[in-house]
């Protein structure tokens, strides 16, 4: 949590330093071309404030399309504005949680499965996302993943939906990997290593017949094979690696030079432009002091998902701590099962994941909905919420039954912005 907020505010002073760049550049061609005014408070006319802002215009029909075309026009400098997000057609204004529903849309399109960005095998077995060696997708659609998860860490929003291993995050920060790192992703594969790197013959054997008996028990050479296009190939993990067979003198080479494969040299097509979309947005000096598992921390969010957390730091408007139906609204959250509670935190705040230190680092206001009630409508109005501000309008409802049924009924059937 800690890290997660010096890192808000090193890129906050970030973003006011090409504020003030922008102010300077449009005062002075302005003033060369003669044509700055001032307003009748003292301020500067004939300014347009979107040059302060990274505007994305987007269709959520075409989503990525137009995300696409927005990220490859914006110029380095442009990245490291405050993002000011638009749906064509919609009338909310960003105030941070268009922002929220926009990575969160992303992130339902580009890190899935179905996007065809990622390693099948290891979404199956390790539950996570990893480079497809065989992707179909052009480098500059590897490029554009980076690039959005960088503006995910450089706008200090909220965890992304996307389930990448620590060691992509150690690979953006040159750490080096190794067997643990392969485990990751390649559970039973790491297993089979360990056991050939622990396997010791009897004591009472030569060293020539130890690596005999090693070599016909393991049957390896230093080659790996793996599917490219629907063909099986074989690489040599060094020069004449088909014709050199893995020994006990010669195994710890195998396995470190098996993991550089896997996780480098394999997948450097598909890394390298992810990692030059990532470093286009995100080249802060103390962004680079963080380590691998540091970094991922604060990308991923943490898994702390318990809603009751919100209630300590709760503000409320025209309720109280102790109003009847603030005692049956927290009843209702403490009740719903994990699916519902994001969907809930999804509902007020944007983002179906809570912020690096948890729930507790949010402050979630209840407001009660103005009006007058009529008894007979008292179950029928649904909460609304205003996510860039994390506030949840709530009507007042006549029984815990009333409030749990439109709280549901609001949280399971809501999506876009819109004012009233």
């Amino acid at each position: 949590s800690f890290l997660r907020r010096v890192l808000h505010v090193e890129n906050h002073y970030r973003q006011s330093v090409q504020h003030q760049l922008v102010m300077q550049d449009a005062i002075l061609t302005a003033v060369a071309g003669g044509q700055i005014q001032m307003t009748p408070s003292g301020g500067l006319a004939n300014l347009d404030m979107n040059n302060f802002f990274l505007p994305i215009n987007v269709r959520r029909d075409h989503l990525l399309e137009d995300t696409l075309q927005v990220l490859q026009d914006a110029a380095p400098a442009d990245l490291q504005k405050q993002l000011r997000v638009t749906f064509r057609g919609e009338e909310g204004q960003d105030a941070g949680g268009v922002s929220r529903e926009f990575f969160k849309l992303l992130g339902e399109q580009l890190f899935v499965l179905q996007s065809m960005f990622f390693d099948k095998v290891v979404a199956e077995e390790a539950r996570l996302l990893w480079f497809d060696r065989a992707s179909p997708k052009e480098s500059v659609d590897f490029w554009m993943l980076g690039v959005v998860l960088g503006l995910a860490v450089y706008n200090s929003l909220p965890g992304l939906d996307a389930r990448f291993p620590v060691c992509v995050f150690r690979k953006l920060r040159g750490e080096t990997l190794g067997l643990e790192d392969l485990g990751e992703l390649f559970p039973m594969v790491a297993n089979s290593f360990r056991t050939l790197l622990k396997w010791q013959p009897s004591e009472d054997l030569e060293k020539g017949a130890a690596n005999e008996l090693f070599a016909n028990t393991f049957c390896l050479d230093f080659t790996v094979s793996f599917q490219d296009e629907g063909q099986s190939r074989t690489k040599e993990l060094k020069p004449g690696g088909k014709d050199l067979a893995v020994t006990l003198e010669n195994r710890a080479e195998f396995v470190t030079l098996y993991c550089d494969w896997a996780l480098t040299e394999g997948v450097a097509k598909q890394f390298e432009p992810f990692k030059r979309g990532f470093s286009r947005v995100c080249e802060s000096p103390l962004l680079q002091a963080f380590t691998g598992d540091e970094l991922s921390r604060i990308v991923m969010g943490e898994t702390d998902i318990e809603l009751d957390n919100l209630r300590p730091k709760a503000k409320y408007e025209g309720y109280t701590a102790a109003s009847e139906c603030m005692f049956w609204f927290w009843s209702v959250l403490q009740d719903f099962d994990s699916s519902h509670r994001r969907l809930f935190l999804s509902f007020v705040t944007g983002s179906d994941r809570s912020p690096v230190g948890g729930l507790g680092e949010l402050q979630l206001i209840i407001q009660k909905k103005p009006g007058a009630l009529q008894k007979g409508n008292k179950g029928r109005r649904l909460p609304t919420a205003h996510t860039c501000f994390n506030t949840l309008i709530l009507p007042e409802y006549g029984s815990l039954i009333q409030l749990r049924e439109a709280l549901v009924s609001a949280i399971e059937n809501t999506e876009g912005f819109g004012l009233e």
